[in-house]
């Protein structure tokens, strides 16, 4: 209930009500002129009348002369000037943790104003020695006066109190992620875990990019890309669109493609085939069953199941190769061992650059009378290209491994091509559980049976 009072004089006197709030935080008053000849208002009478009631905090001393004045002088009617206002009290705030706003981000948006699902990720992933949140230091409440100049308690302010929790570490007041992973938060703690679970890579997750472990349950959709630090464990088919992983790739299923991604491998690979893929792997590679229209690069040993079968494919092996069967009666596969991949690439890019720096030396020769300028120019290119073939060459020596060998436990079928470092086979007709093996001399392979199995 609002009290009210007022400040009055003579009769046709200027007056004054005045309206003090149920919490009395608040004084507010309605100023009326005096009538002609009557009394004006007095600031300090009104200031010690107010006094005499009790009001002696926050007193707005300026809106009060101004309302007087306009009142006395312009004859103004004035409604709801606040005359006096109290003083809140400011809560106790115990001392606690703040995570760092920037780490929340929000769907991105294309130009169309559309949330691109693929690109906006649900997790919040952080990078080792990133700041996570700033210690707050503890702050003491403070009293509230109302307008009677009251104390009012002030109570502690409600915070969310998590601590810093696993792999984080505390510096200058400062929580730092220790690893790079998950940022998680519960109720009581955030923390960094390099490991991540998900149902299936697709529109609920974004394209995924993690630089702990990763299992994915149901799969990958097509389109959605996934860059994984350590390890990824697949546990249905992956439809590699861009897959990269530093670590280890284990598939449940198998591995289809369209040609257009590339599969990449930084530890090793097991999975049950390989279709219409591209994929390489720094490590050791297993494929359990087929490899069909696909390109599988590895750079350590490579071996199949007891029925692993390569058809209409090119298969690249730095080191030991086992399989069970080389093409099939109508179609072949090219099977090329000992050559390390990586290498091959740089020497392959290198020939390219060669072949386009002869262009030019071709062309400056074949100038009927070349200038100075052309000459200095043919004369430079001569010397970048007899740098790039000495590049070129050394690299043709250090891509082969000269001990590695192919072993087939099955059938290797017609049209189907066998190399070993720069030495091609062209098999024209069947042959049934070989090894083949590059000669001492690297000019030749030679072709070993293997014995026949005895049960």
């Amino acid at each position: 209930m609002v009290t009210e009072f007022s400040f009055l004089g003579s009769k046709g006197d200027a007056r004054i009500d005045f309206h003090l709030s149920d919490d009395a935080m608040n004084l507010t008053a309605d100023f009326y002129p005096p009538e002609a000849g009557r009394l004006f208002l007095v600031q300090s009478q009104v200031e010690a009348f107010l006094a005499d009631k009790g009001i002696v905090h926050g007193i707005q001393s300026r809106e009060l002369q101004r309302a007087i004045y306009e009142c006395n002088t312009e004859k103004k009617h004035l409604e709801n000037v606040v005359v006096a206002v109290g003083t809140p009290p400011k809560k106790e705030v115990p001392a606690y943790w703040r995570l760092e706003p920037g780490l929340f981000q929000e769907r991105s948006q294309t130009p169309e104003g559309k949330i691109d699902y693929k690109e906006w990720s649900p997790y919040i992933v952080v990078h080792a020695n990133q700041l996570l949140a700033r210690a707050v230091a503890p702050k003491p409440g403070e009293l509230g006066y109302n307008v009677r100049g009251e104390a009012i308690p002030y109570g502690k302010k409600d915070v969310v109190k998590i601590l810093p929790g696993r792999n984080t570490y505390i510096h200058g007041g400062e929580a730092y992620a220790k690893i790079s992973g998950r940022l998680i938060q519960d109720r009581t703690y955030f923390h960094v875990d390099d490991a991540l679970e998900v149902e299936e890579v697709g529109y609920a997750t974004g394209h995924i990019k993690f630089p702990g472990h990763v299992l994915v349950k149901n799969g990958v959709l097509e389109g959605f890309k996934v860059w994984v630090g350590q390890d990824l464990k697949v546990n249905a088919t992956l439809d590699a669109t861009d897959v990269y992983v530093h670590g280890n790739l284990e598939v449940k299923g198998g591995v289809l493609g369209k040609m257009r991604g590339l599969v990449r491998v930084g530890g090793d690979f097991n999975a049950d085939f390989a279709e219409n893929a591209k994929i390489d792997v720094l490590g050791n590679a297993f494929i359990r069953k087929t490899i069909l229209h696909s390109e599988v690069m590895v750079n350590g040993d490579f071996s199949m199941g007891e029925s692993g079968k390569v058809l209409a494919s090119l298969l690249m092996v730095r080191g030991n190769c086992e399989l069970a069967e080389v093409g099939n009666p109508t179609r072949g596969a090219r099977i090329v061992v000992g050559i390390d991949f990586v290498l091959k690439r740089k020497a392959d890019a290198l020939q390219l650059v060669m072949i386009d720096l002869e262009n030019q030396k071709i062309a400056l020769k074949s100038l009927p009378n070349p200038d100075q300028t052309a000459l200095a120019r043919l004369e430079l290119l001569e010397k970048e290209l007899a740098a790039l073939v000495q590049q070129y060459n050394d690299l043709n020596v250090k891509m082969v491994n000269n001990e590695a060998a192919l072993k087939v436990t099955g059938h290797v079928h017609p049209s189907s091509i066998i190399e070993l470092g720069h030495v091609v086979y062209e098999v024209r007709e069947p042959l049934h559980r070989k090894v083949f093996r590059l000669s001492p001399d690297g000019h030749s392979i030679k072709l070993e049976n293997l014995p026949v199995d005895k049960k």
